[in-house]
């Protein structure tokens, strides 16, 4: 983890101390993309299509991403 930038380390006496390297937000967007990227092939559209066709997202929640996307969709 450490090769791959996500921690840090410290020694302290005879043992190092681990902590993380990025912040929440960060390696939660990098974790996410890598399963786009591994299981979906790249594809958000499969990742929504897969949420939505095993009943993991229910009408409410859809509303909500509607609105969502609208909102995106009018800022310049």
């Amino acid at each position: 983890m450490e090769a791959k930038g996500r921690t840090t380390r410290k020694l302290v006496g005879r043992a190092y101390a681990y902590s993380a390297a990025l912040e929440r937000g960060t390696a939660l967007g990098t974790a996410v993309k890598d399963l786009i990227d591994r299981t979906f092939k790249g594809s958000v559209e499969g990742l929504l299509m897969n949420l939505v066709e095993s009943e993991q997202v229910d009408a409410a929640l859809l509303r909500r991403l509607e609105k969502m996307v609208k909102a995106k969709e009018a800022k310049p």
